[in-house]
């Protein structure tokens, strides 16, 4: 089962890539990330280091925090 944490940090991470029109390998380049990794990242399975989030963060032009979940415990 997919931790509900992480699958909601996927989906803020695609809405922002797709805001910006960037495709996933677009946005793999551009985070220096191998081309698979968005893929993980936006649908929940992968658990990404402190320091991947902050190079998406900072490709994404937002604050890491603006990625984490928000609000009570997703269920």
């Amino acid at each position: 089962m997919k931790d509900p944490y992480l699958v909601a940090l996927g989906i803020q991470i695609r809405e922002r890539r797709l805001a910006r029109g960037w495709s996933q390998d677009e946005f793999a380049a551009r985070a220096g990330m191998h081309r698979t990794h968005p893929t993980k990242l936006e649908n929940g399975l992968l658990d990404p280091r402190l320091s991947t989030l902050r190079r998406v963060a900072k490709v994404l032009d937002v604050e890491v925090r603006s990625l984490l979940p928000t609000g009570p415990e997703p269920s």
